[in-house]
């Protein structure tokens, strides 16, 4: 009783509603849980509670029992046809292929609601996800997807279920184009999905053959006459368009998987006069000019362009201008305009008045972030950690809402001179200095005055598979329309001259031959020929 319970369940669980709809349900909670973090935080959703714990409990088993039934089956598979045969008809399968593509449409899906840590920083996923969950989805690797090493292997699998698929419609292919036409017996005739047979003179046998053949060749059919009979086809070779849209699917994966490792997509902040390297090129490029241009008689922002000046052994080979949307390219590197602004988060300089809690003024320091000044009469050294132009606060993280000045921040840091024990840390706040009143440290910190440098934010890209990835996908588009416009139709002629009957078969591998093959039978009327339709009686058959 216990072992047909055992089964009972497991015949459940490895429904496939019931795997349907565990799936569905996690990718519900997913989707919401990535979207919406302060409604259904990632830690919650991944075995945080008991109901997603029994969720990942019932999914694990139901899961667990299709793979265990699948996997004694492909042993016993084994037993019976040998490894290398179940292997390749696991390479061969659709419903991998299935798989493989839900999973990287999943990971596409991610990367549209995880924003990916290449144009965006730390900061910005800390305060949108907080600590926890920013550690658990950094863990993951949502933040960095498609580097990840199970998109990696997702891919692999996928390409070797493609390369398998390929190599075994080739070979399909390749028997099919290798097989021959061959003259069909009489009976044949009538099995065939389009079919006519026609009266004529049969003194007039030799002409019609020769008058069928001209029309069949001027509908660009290849003819040849074997054992009495005229043998047409044309547009053999579209079987082979889906083979050559897989391969050519392979080589815009392999162009895809090319860029991911070889090449690079990044974005610097660049000042007025600067010269950098480029990753991978002998020359180096300076930044002339940047300026932004305006829609007519308003504030609003319409275009930012950046003047570059690319330098070779020390001397200037050429000069352009980049902008959105329109890169300026060179020896295959473009550089698109990606922002413009004032370097508040890098470059600040501020002010700051300093003050013993006393009131005692200890006089005006000016530095920048990430630089530091000295009080020698006190013997500490400050440090400014960090500016933020529009301060905020999520989930104990302080993080920039915009780039404008709205409620300016700078972070302190405080030591010993000359020593690295930290003494204590504070905010100073331009809008509310009286904060500093309210906290129990030696010193007071007032934000007076802030100046941030203009810059240009500049996006380096070099994609070294995008020729030939171009070349794969219009190698695509052409084998799709090949696919959807061309068949292989092939006409049978047999010219009965004992009789008097002309017989015409025809088909194609793929939609539907009646109109082609209606009209070559209207052709063979235009050409004047002496024949009349054969009329078919119950009792017999009259040749009119």
């Amino acid at each position: 009783m216990l072992k047909a319970f055992t089964s009972d369940i497991g015949t459940f669980f490895s429904s496939r509603w019931v795997v349907g709809m565990l799936l569905a349900l996690g990718l519900v909670g997913l989707i919401v849980s990535l979207s919406q973090p302060q409604l259904f935080p990632p830690t919650l959703f991944f075995a945080g509670v008991w109901y997603t714990r029994l969720f990942w409990l019932l999914l694990a088993l139901s899961v667990g029992v299709l793979l265990g039934r699948g996997v004694r089956a492909a042993f016993r598979l084994m037993a019976q046809q040998g490894v290398s045969w179940v292997i390749y008809r696991f390479l061969t399968s659709i419903r991998l292929a299935i798989v493989m593509i839900a999973l990287l449409v999943l990971i596409g899906l991610i990367s549209t609601i995880v924003p990916q840590l290449n144009f965006n920083r730390r900061i910005d996923l800390l305060s949108r996800y907080g600590g926890a969950n920013f550690e658990l989805l950094e863990s993951l690797g949502f933040f960095t997807i498609f580097s990840s090493w199970y998109t990696y292997a997702i891919v692999a699998l996928f390409v070797l279920n493609l390369s398998a698929c390929t190599i075994k419609r080739l070979r399909a292919s390749l028997k099919y184009v290798r097989m021959p036409m061959r003259p069909k017996s009489k009976e044949a005739f009538a099995y065939m999905p389009c079919q006519k047979e026609l009266a004529f003179v049969p003194e007039r046998a030799d002409a019609l053959r020769e008058r069928v053949r001209c029309l069949l060749q001027a509908r660009r059919y290849r003819v040849r006459e074997e054992n009495g009979q005229l043998l047409a086809e044309k547009h053999r070779w579209e079987r082979f368009s889906i083979d050559v849209f897989h391969v050519s699917l392979l080589v815009a994966i392999g162009a895809l998987i090319l860029t991911n490792t070889l090449g690079y997509d990044f974005v610097q902040i660049n000042y007025k006069g600067d010269v950098f390297s480029v990753p991978g090129r002998d020359f180096q490029v300076r930044v002339d000019d940047f300026w932004s241009e305006n829609y007519p008689d308003t504030d609003r922002v319409m275009d930012w362009k950046t003047r570059l000046t690319v330098i070779e052994d020390g001397r200037a080979v050429v000069t352009g201008i980049t902008e959105v949307n329109h890169p300026f390219t060179y020896q295959g590197v473009s550089i698109y305009q990606a922002a413009m602004g004032e370097d508040w988060l890098g470059g600040a300089r501020v002010t700051l008045r300093v003050q013993q809690a006393d009131g005692t003024d200890l006089g005006e320091y000016r530095a920048k972030v990430n630089e530091s000044f000295e009080i020698p009469e006190q013997g500490i050294s400050v440090k400014v950690g960090a500016f933020l132009p529009d301060f905020a606060l999520s989930n104990g993280i302080a993080y920039s809402k915009t780039q404008r000045l709205l409620n300016p921040a700078v972070y302190l840091e405080v030591y010993p001179q000359g020593k690295s024990a930290l003494l204590f840390s504070t905010w100073a706040f331009a809008q509310l200095p009286e904060i500093q009143l309210m906290l129990n440290n030696p010193y007071r910190f007032y934000l007076e005055g802030m100046s941030a440098p203009q810059f240009t934010g500049l996006e380096l890209s070099w994609d070294p598979g995008l020729p030939v990835a171009y070349a794969a996908f219009v190698l695509m588009i052409a084998m799709l329309i090949a696919h959807l416009y061309f068949k292989h139709q092939m006409i049978w002629v047999e010219i009965d001259e004992e009789s008097g009957v002309l017989r015409l078969g025809g088909r194609s591998r793929k939609g539907d031959f009646t109109a082609e093959f209606e009209a070559i039978i209207e052709k063979i009327g235009e050409a004047g020929l002496e024949w009349q339709p054969i009329f078919v009686r119950e009792e017999e058959e009259l040749h009119v």
